[in-house]
């Protein structure tokens, strides 16, 4: 019985191992091993509340359709959205293939959806 236990346990070990291995492409790494989906949306979070605007780019899928914008212009992009607030942060999220979630902007709570990509 135990020797079930300990080779299931082994088995989850590496299939997580591999999953974060496939996570994560060029400039999304955070580090060697790549990321999960929930330490990305908290890297986003951590820099949209320290208002690191010229850094967010770095959090979204290269073929996103304004991730030029961002990075050579991000405080005409970022202030041009509801979000550009030292208060703005995300208050709640749900992980996934595609994360929702609840962003506050300093006055109102705002919903969310980004459909993550490897």
């Amino acid at each position: 019985m135990n020797s079930i236990k300990h080779t299931l346990k082994i088995s989850t070990i590496l299939f997580m191992l591999a999953f974060m291995l496939t996570l994560g492409s060029c400039e999304m790494f955070i580090n060697w091993f790549g990321t999960t989906i929930e330490n990305r949306v908290d890297a986003f979070n951590d820099d949209l509340k320290a208002e690191r605007w010229s850094e967010l780019y770095k959090h979204f899928h290269s073929d996103t359709v304004d991730r030029t914008e961002m990075k050579n212009d991000p405080i005409g992009f970022w202030s041009s959205t509801s979000i550009y607030n030292a208060d703005s942060r995300i208050v709640s999220y749900s992980s996934g293939d595609t994360v929702t979630g609840t962003i506050y902007n300093g006055s109102t709570n705002l919903t969310f959806s980004m459909e993550m990509k490897k």
